[in-house]
C-alpha cells in the first residue's frame, strides 16, 4: 500500500485531496496545524497536528508518527492568504507577509526538505506542491495580493529548484495550480469560475498528479492538465541542437549545455526570458519565433530597455519572414 501525506488536511483541497488518495488506496496522513472537525472526519488516515511554520514541529512529527518509513506522495497544500484589502499596495505589513510567507512558502520547502529520506526510500515517490497561477510573474495582469503573490512564486520557484535537484534521484515536483476555489482561505469569494475543492482536487489528482512524472518534473498545472507560465525560463542555454548558432561567453565565459528540444517545443506558448536583450537570451527569444511564428513571449526582461527593444524588432521580424 503506497503512503501519502498531506498538508492542510483540515478543510478545503487538502481535505478533498485525503479523501481522494484513501479511495486510490493509499495510507494517508493528513495533517493540519490544528485537529480540527475535517480531520476528525477522515477516519481512515493517520491524523495529526503539524504546524509547517515549524522546523522543529515537522521533525518531531515525522520521528514520532513516520520515523523511517517510506513515502510515496508528498502533497504540499496547506496555505494561507488575507483578505485583498489587507494585501493591497497600501496596506499590506511585514507582520502580513511573515505569516504568509512562513505557510506558503517557507512550509514546502522545509516539510520537503525534512521528509526527503522517506522519499528517497521509495521507488515511485512524487513531490506536489499546491500553489496558484497569481504566483506567475508573466500572467500577473490584475495585481494586489502582494503578499500572498509573491509568497506564491517564490514557492514556484523553490518548486523549479527542487526538481532540478532531485533529477538524479528520480523524483519528479510538481506544481499544482487548483484554480479558482470556494474554500475557507478566501471566505465568501465565488463566482461563475469557483468550483468546490472536491472537484479541483479531483482534476488535480486525475489531470496532474497520477499521470504526470519525471518528464514533468518542476512544470507548473492547472487542474485541468494544462501547463501555465512559471517565473523562470528554460533557455538560459545555447540552442546548438536546434540548428542555431551556440554561443557559450555570455554568462560568466561558462559554457552551457544544449537545450533540449522538446523542452523548447512545450515553452514555445509562451515564458518570461530573462535577460533578453543580448546573447543567449535574445537568441532563445529570437528562436521562439523561428520555432512557432505565432509564439506569445509572455514577458523579456533586461538591464537594458533599448536591447530588448532590438530583440522585440529582431522577433517581430522573425515572425513575419515565417508567415511568408
Amino acid at each position: 500500500m503506497p503512503t501519502a501525506l498531506v498538508t492542510g488536511a483540515n478543510s478545503g483541497i487538502g481535505f478533498s485531496f485525503a479523501q481522494v488518495l484513501l479511495k486510490e488506496g493509499y495510507k494517508v496522513f493528513a495533517v493540519d496545524r490544528h485537529v480540527g472537525d475535517g480531520l476528525k472526519n477522515l477516519r481512515e488516515a493517520s491524523v495529526g497536528e503539524l504546524d509547517v511554520t515549524s522546523p522543529d514541529a515537522i521533525k518531531e512529527f515525522r520521528d514520532k508518527f513516520i520515523q523511517d518509513d517510506p513515502i510515496d506522495l508528498l502533497l504540499n497544500i496547506a496555505g494561507v492568504a488575507m483578505p485583498r484589502e489587507k494585501d493591497s499596495l497600501e496596506s499590506t505589513t511585514i507582520d502580513t507577509f511573515e505569516k504568509v510567507f512562513a505557510v506558503n512558502t517557507y512550509g514546502p520547502m522545509f516539510v520537503s526538505q525534512t521528509l526527503l529520506p522517506n522519499l528517497m526510500k521509495s521507488p515511485n515517490a512524487k513531490i506536489g506542491i499546491v500553489t496558484s497561477r497569481v504566483g506567475s510573474i508573466g500572467d500577473n495582469t490584475s495585481g494586489g495580493m502582494y503578499a500572498y503573490r509573491s509568497s506564491k512564486a517564490a514557492a514556484n520557484s523553490i518548486g523549479r529548484s527542487m526538481a532540478m535537484d532531485l533529477k538524479e534521484k528520480n523524483i519528479p515536483v510538481l506544481l499544482l495550480h487548483p484554480g479558482f476555489v470556494r474554500s475557507s482561505l478566501l471566505p465568501g469569494a465565488d463566482g461563475p469560475e469557483f468550483v468546490d475543492p472536491e472537484e479541483a482536487a479531483s482534476k488535480l489528482w486525475n489531470n496532474v498528479v497520477k499521470v504526470k512524472g519525471m518528464s514533468e518534473t518542476g512544470t507548473f498545472w492547472h487542474r485541468e492538465g494544462h501547463e501555465l507560465p512559471c517565473i523562470l525560463t528554460h533557455l538560459a542555454a545555447p540552442i546548438s541542437n536546434m540548428g542555431y548558432p551556440s554561443f557559450t561567453k555570455t554568462y560568466h565565459n561558462q559554457p552551457y549545455p544544449p537545450i533540449d528540444p522538446t523542452r523548447l517545443e512545450l515553452s514555445a506558448a509562451g515564458r518570461l526570458i530573462t535577460g533578453a536583450g543580448s546573447g543567449i537570451g535574445s537568441s532563445a527569444a529570437i528562436a521562439f519565433a523561428r520555432a512557432r511564428a505565432k509564439a506569445k513571449i509572455v514577458v523579456l526582461t533586461g538591464p537594458r530597455v533599448e536591447n530588448l527593444e532590438d530583440t522585440k524588432k529582431k522577433i517581430e521580424t522573425t515572425a513575419r519572414s515565417s508567415e511568408k
